[in-house]
Order: C-alpha cells, then sequence, then structure tokens
C-alpha cells in the first residue's frame, strides 16, 4: 500500500477514512514543526484524540502534547522526529471532525 507523505505547508486531513486510527502519512522531513487544528461542524459530547508517531510504521506511540480533547476545536503546534503519524481516539456523539495539520520543516 503507497504511503502518502505531507507536503510543507499544505493542509492534509489526518481523519481521511472516517475510522480510527487513521492510516498513517509519512513525514516531510527528518525533524518537522506540525501545526494541527480539530475542527467540527456539529460539537461532540467527548473528544480524546492523540497524533501518535513511530519510526517503522507498525509501533505508534502518542505524541507528548498532541492530544485534543476540547469539543470547540483546538490548534496545538508540535515539533516531531518521528517518521510517520496517524490520529487515534474517539470522538463522542457530533458530528464527522476534521483534524487539519500543515507541516512545516
Amino acid at each position: 500500500m503507497p504511503v502518502l507523505s505531507l507536503l510543507i505547508g499544505v493542509p492534509y486531513n489526518l481523519y481521511n477514512d472516517d475510522a480510527f486510527p487513521m492510516t498513517y502519512v509519512s513525514m516531510p522531513a527528518r525533524r518537522v514543526q506540525l501545526t494541527l487544528q480539530s475542527s467540527f461542524a456539529t460539537a461532540p459530547s467527548g473528544v480524546d484524540v492523540d497524533l501518535e508517531g513511530s519510526n517503522d510504521a507498525v509501533d505508534f506511540f502518542p505524541i507528548d502534547d498532541a492530544n485534543f480533547t476540547a469539543t470547540a476545536g483546538e490548534i496545538i503546534t508540535i515539533n516531531t522526529g518521528a517518521k510517520f503519524i496517524r490520529i487515534n481516539g474517539s470522538v463522542t456523539g457530533g458530528t464527522v471532525p476534521s483534524f487539519l495539520v500543515v507541516a512545516k520543516a
């Protein structure tokens, strides 16, 4: 299965397959700054979604300080050296969310 690679400065919706965990994407550089934004058309009653990183695309672990918990949407900026990222977690109620990411190297 081909893996999508994020492009520098191009927004990408990480919630692209309507299921958790989402399909992983590869990073455009070895050290990347990511700005992530959650957005909901209808506010859910609960959100617990982590950005996870991996260096082998097999074992994924939560990235520190990259956890979405607010039902009104959040913006998170982190630095990571992970080779691959994905989101994983749960959203209760509301509508299907959008988790946009923009990479900066």
